[in-house]
């Protein structure tokens, strides 16, 4: 037995135990990109407690990540850097993006920003404009978004697909100095035999749209060890509402074996946060963190994961500390070309880049697309000007009806007045003829 590791292991798990009471409570989360989020999930927390601490460590000149290292890199990301746009969702940075067409065309990653609402771009010139989702690509996670601008520098590219082990990278952002330096860690990898998350549970929706029942916990899954029961209604996980068993499927399966989740269940009318390890879906069968793993899971205490990391076709592996709404801008090699686009963040020494070459056949000749992109545009305003101007011809068409019966009801109004004047009115001499009547008529 090797008892140097597990005199190594034990003050780990104290320090994330004690991590999860009293030191998580008095540190303040600071990022200067994205907002901590209240509901995020205890290995988020840590990530964020350890670049706190990360962020305020002073940095040796020999280290890749000082400043004075950066600034020797900077002429690598003076081109891209003007291709680099930040995407926000609502008030929020979420991710980078990576221009990709004159025309306003953009490439980022698509499970941070999930739908077309509240998007916005920020331009190099640190304008801020809204954005519109044009297609997804699933299987890469890569989403392409439309700005209406015409003046934007879209990236070069350079091949990615045939880096050598070692070769020296850099990561793009909106600033002068890189990201971060690295180096490429693996060759081309093929990725989707990763495994997905599996919870464990069959279930079904709530009728009143509460939350989902749990209708069965199998056995030797995550769910069992977490104590989930038959009848539990799962409410959230992570902070998402989860409404129908197809939102739960969803965000279960982005998760990968031995990621904890925190679901919001209601048992007998109290509501309690429950954390959930994991299991393999392909097998159905819980999952037992070997120690190598936990070791691994130590290692992402370096910083937060991309909630999605794994599942491509082809990637490239480096071994850059991004933070996960750093991905999505450009993967530069010594010539400042763009060999790939940062697509996740899987662990503190490890992140993806989808290869130029991929990103290139998905999108086609740039030129052509911007003009399929902006002759759909226009069609989609001519559209909305024709069914503007009928309903405006519409509103007039009521408009004149409405003043017909307008001038129909004054004459009404008119002539009933008329009428009533005449029935109002006494003959004239009435009261005299009246009086003589009396008189002359017989006692």
């Amino acid at each position: 037995m090797n008892f140097g590791l597990i005199k190594c292991w034990g003050p780990v798990m104290a320090l994330s135990l004690g991590l999860s009471g009293s030191l998580l409570g008095q540190v303040e989360f600071v990022d200067d990109e994205r907002p901590g989020d209240a509901q995020s999930t205890f290995e988020d927390t840590i990530g964020r407690y350890f670049e706190s601490i990360d962020r305020v460590r002073p940095k040796t000149r020999y280290e890749k990540m000082h400043g004075s290292t950066l600034r020797e890199f900077a002429p690598l990301v003076d081109r891209s850097r003007q291709s680099t746009v930040k995407i926000y969702k609502g008030d929020e940075v979420r991710v980078l993006g990576t221009v990709v067409a004159q025309e306003g065309l953009i490439v980022t990653k698509a499970s941070e920003i999930r739908n077309n609402q509240d998007l916005a771009v920020q331009l190099p010139n640190k304008e801020i404009v809204p954005a519109e989702l044009i297609e997804v690509n699933e299987e890469n996670d890569l989403a392409l978004l439309w700005v209406h601008q015409f003046d934007l520098t879209p990236i070069t590219w350079a091949p990615g697909s045939d880096l050598p082990i070692g070769s020296l990278l850099a990561s793009s952002g909106t600033v002068s100095l890189p990201l971060t330096i690295g180096t490429v860690s693996l060759g081309l990898r093929n990725l989707l035999e990763s495994k997905k998350g599996f919870l464990g549970i069959s279930m079904e929706a709530a009728k009143d749209g509460s939350g989902l029942f749990v209708v069965n916990v199998l056995d030797g899954t995550g769910a069992q060890d977490a104590g989930l029961r038959r009848g539990d209604l799962i409410q959230a996980i992570d902070g998402a509402a989860m409404v129908t068993t197809h939102a739960l499927s969803n965000t279960v399966s982005e998760s990968e074996p031995g990621d904890v989740v925190v679901l919001q269940v209601v048992r007998e009318e109290e509501t309690m946060m429950v954390e959930v390890t994991l299991g393999d879906k392909d097998s159905g069968m819980g999952f037992q963190m070997p120690m190598h793993e936990q070791l691994d899971q130590t290692a992402r205490m370096g910083g937060r994961v991309s909630r999605r990391r794994s599942g491509y076709p082809a990637a490239i592996q480096h071994d850059m500390l991004l933070k996960p709404n750093q991905c999505g801008g450009p993967l530069v090699n010594i010539d400042g070309n763009a060999v790939g686009v940062n697509i996740a963040r899987a662990s503190r020494v490890k992140s993806y880049a989808i290869p130029s070459e991929v990103i290139q056949e998905w999108l086609g000749d740039p030129k052509e697309l911007a003009v399929t992109v902006l002759e759909t545009r226009v069609k989609n305003a001519e559209s909305a000007r024709l069914v503007a101007e009928e309903a405006l011809e519409e509103a007039k068409a009521v408009e004149l009806d409405v003043r017909g019966a307008l001038v129909d009801l004054e004459a009404q109004r008119a002539a009933s007045e008329l009428r009533l004047e005449s029935a109002t009115e006494l003959p004239n001499g009435s009261e005299e003829g009246s009086a003589t009547e009396g008189e002359s008529s017989p006692r």
